[in-house]
């Protein structure tokens, strides 16, 4: 339909307005790009109405529950901007630091995930300090109002052994290297946080400001969005290994560990990320489908969510190319209607298009073939943001 120019280096994430704001509001999409571009792209008209630079290396950024304002995090420097959402008016930057159980100097620590919540609060990963920053969105001054620490214990008194070079550590709180945040409830009092480098990932009570749990998870956990099953399960990827963890979130534990199908092997990687419900709350098939971005072979396969095991065939898993280092395929989606997957293949200029009812592959979709433009290297597709997600909380 059209390209969105001048948005800065590989956006890595889009955050869409909320189907109950006001029209004038809706209309706008933020994006922030790896080099710290963040964009206000007028879905109407398809052009950046405002744009401000916050850093130079950069992954996130999030609206509060109204729309009145913007968060966005750096990883260099190490530091959240508040905005107006309307004007990109600065109010408040916050710098990161602190010590970590992992290396006690304090540090400058990089920005992860941002996550906004319906209790009244943005939570901020800070990467090297291990911290997980709560902030009021609803006070005028944005205070930092609870920090989530390595050093925290949690309420079922779990502790995960972690070998970090010729040390073990106990992993008692958030784990090391905060990466991910994730909802697992209506309003988000239940969190979920990544530990990548600890292979963790720690539930947080937001209503209590206590940790639940430290659930062990695949080797470098990676959800993504992650796969929400409302009310019963968190499914979640794994970068190093052909690892998926499902988490019972009545027991806020491990229900089961679940390997990769046979035509990615388990042992040769994993991936990154997986598709979350459609708009009223339901998985198509009931199959959620996992990409392999670093599996010796690229492509997505479905996860029979009943069964909590790999689909039985059909659908078979789909192999966009076999054996291909340095090409990932990633961000896989559903279409509005179910019937379809779309992933994106990196590092080429192709996404692809799956059948959910046989896993064929139905079409590839060519980027230089949309709207040409001069570009020193191959399109390269990342995320895909679906608009459709803003219409329910998938409970």
């Amino acid at each position: 339909m059209k390209r969105v120019k001048n948005a800065g280096d590989r956006v890595h994430v889009v955050r869409f307005g909320r189907e109950e704001w006001p029209e004038h509001k809706r209309r706008f999409a933020i994006g922030m790009s790896r080099d710290c571009w963040l964009s206000k792209i007028d879905l109407y008209t398809m052009q950046i109405v405002r744009q401000i630079k916050i850093g130079v290396d950069c992954r996130s950024a999030a609206y509060d529950k109204d729309g009145k304002y913007i968060i966005a995090g750096s990883k260099d420097p190490g530091h959240a901007v508040i905005l107006d959402a309307d004007t990109f008016k600065v109010l408040k930057v916050i710098p990161f630091l602190g010590p970590s159980k992992f290396f006690p100097t304090p540090m400058m620590g990089r920005q992860g995930a941002i996550l906004a919540t319906d209790l009244g609060y943005w939570l901020v990963n800070v990467k090297d300090a291990e911290m997980v920053l709560v902030i009021d969105y609803r006070s005028p001054d944005f205070p930092i109002v609870h920090v989530f620490t390595s050093y925290d214990t949690n309420s079922k008194g779990r502790s995960v052994k972690v070998q970090i070079g010729d040390k073990t550590y106990d992993v008692t709180g958030i784990g090391k290297s905060p990466h991910e945040l994730n909802k697992l409830d209506k309003e988000g009092r239940y969190v979920a946080v990544t530990g990548q480098e600890s292979d963790t990932i720690t539930i947080l009570d937001l209503k209590n400001m206590e940790i639940v749990n430290v659930v062990p998870c695949g080797k470098k956990p990676h959800p993504g969005p992650g796969t929400l099953v409302p009310n019963k399960y968190f499914l979640t990827n794994a970068i190093g290994e052909g690892v998926i963890t499902v988490i019972n979130l009545q027991t806020m534990d491990v229900e089961k560990y679940i390997k990769f199908p046979s035509e990615f092997p388990a042992d040769t990687g994993g991936g990154l990320y997986s598709t979350p419900p459609l708009p009223d709350g339901t998985i198509p098939k009931g199959l959620a489908w996992f990409d392999t971005s670093f599996n010796i072979n690229k492509g997505v396969f479905a996860v029979d969510i009943h069964l909590l095991d790999v689909a039985t065939r059909p659908p078979k898993p789909a192999i966009f190319v076999e054996n291909k280092p340095g090409k990932w395929a990633m961000h896989p989606g559903h279409t509005p209607d179910g019937r379809y997957v779309i992933s994106a293949l990196e590092r080429t200029d192709s996404v692809y298009k799956v059948d959910v009812e046989t896993g064929e592959i139905v079409d590839i979709i060519r980027l230089k073939e949309i709207e040409p433009v001069q570009l020193l290297e191959e399109p390269s597709p990342t995320g895909i943001f679906p608009a459709w997600r803003i219409k329910a909380p998938w409970f």
